[in-house]
């Protein structure tokens, strides 16, 4: 069975685009209604650049549960937001994600059941317990990056610099670590893996 030798094909320029708009336009409306005019403004502002990517993706013909899905994150946001009157709550489900994965992560790599072998089960890389004891690791340590950074701007109320915080803890950081984490788990060439089991 072959193995892939470099990393997963990256995603088309298209489809980059599309979801790098899901995961930023309606939190960049957010933080401009937000800054302009005020709390109430800034969840209009996000409902009305949801909507406009429902529409958009409707005429594209995307699968509906997908462009539902990506709404109803919008609309869990602004919830936040209403019930509270606070926009920093607008970013306190990407708070709560972050801690549920941090201990999902770090509790497997205690019990030394690294959750990203489940994950990469079907993904051809390895299957060594070590380099998944250590990606699980490395993830750990993202979710907790992710907190060490929003928990202190939430609790001071920072808005903006949370949304700015958002974003770049997300799709460029992504990217970043799933470069790693194929880099520790990548299968090695049998050839390579042989040698490497003579020399030990």
């Amino acid at each position: 069975m072959e193995h892939p030798s470099g990393p997963p094909a990256p995603l088309k320029g298209r489809d980059l685009r599309r979801h790098l708009a899901d995961a930023v336009l309606p939190n960049i409306a957010f933080l401009v209604g937000y800054e302009a005019l005020g709390v109430q403004e800034g969840v209009i502002a996000a409902v009305a650049a949801g909507l406009v990517l429902v529409v958009v993706r409707l005429l594209a013909r995307r699968r509906l549960t997908m462009v539902v899905a990506a709404f109803g994150l919008v609309l869990l946001h602004v919830l936040m937001v209403l019930v509270t009157g606070e926009g920093r709550d607008y970013f306190l489900p990407w708070l709560v994600v972050n801690s549920l994965a941090t201990v999902v992560f770090a509790g497997s790599w205690l019990i030394r059941r690294p959750i990203s072998m489940r994950l990469s089960r079907f993904s051809g890389m390895t299957d060594d317990p070590a380099a998944h004891l250590r990606v699980t690791a490395l993830w750990t340590g993202f979710w907790v990056l992710h907190l060490l950074v929003g928990v202190p701007l939430y609790a001071a109320s920072q808005v903006v610099a949370l949304g700015v915080a958002k974003f770049v803890l997300g799709p460029p950081a992504i990217v970043l670590w799933g470069y790693l984490t194929w880099r520790l788990l990548r299968t090695r060439p049998a050839a390579v893996a042989a040698a490497d089991e003579e020399q030990r």
